[in-house]
């Protein structure tokens, strides 16, 4: 003798597909989600996410890089646009061999572009505890300047 199981989303009007369709609509609202949708671009990617903060004095982007170091990136700046590469192997150290990897190879590059430009002789990157700081100073006709009021 068959058991007919009783699921309790079973819906006679969808022909039996009534767990399917739920499954669906959850994968729906899983995509849907802001949270998922920050973590998605960078999942596929590979590429961390930045994050760019502003002033008067110019521009700050900032990055969590793990396992690079300096020689694995690359920056450059060009007219209105900043660069920002890298690549990274998975690699063993001597005389060992991996057995379980959970960070796998990185290879990325982003750009960035800024309406007005910047100051590109003095952009300073620095690379401290897994975290990329790339300082991006605004050209001098750029920034805001205090003017002075007489009396008259």
């Amino acid at each position: 003798m068959k058991t007919l199981l009783n699921y309790p989303h079973f819906s006679p009007t969808l022909g039996g597909f009534s767990l399917m369709d739920d499954a669906l609509q959850s994968f729906d609202r899983i995509l849907r989600n802001p949270a998922f949708m920050r973590s998605v671009p960078s999942a596929w990617t590979g590429a961390p996410e930045f994050t760019v903060t502003s002033d008067s004095e110019g521009w700050l982007l900032r990055a969590e890089v793990p396992g690079l170091s300096p020689d694995k990136l690359e920056i450059e700046a060009q007219a209105d646009r900043l660069l920002v590469r890298a690549r990274s192997d998975a690699e063993s150290p001597e005389g060992y061999r991996a057995v379980h990897r959970e960070r796998s190879p990185l290879s990325f590059e982003r750009s960035f572009a800024f309406e007005r430009g910047f100051d590109s002789d003095n952009v300073h990157a620095e690379l401290k505890h897994g975290v990329l700081t790339v300082r991006i100073p605004r050209r001098a006709e750029e920034k805001p300047r205090a003017i002075i009021v007489k009396a008259g």
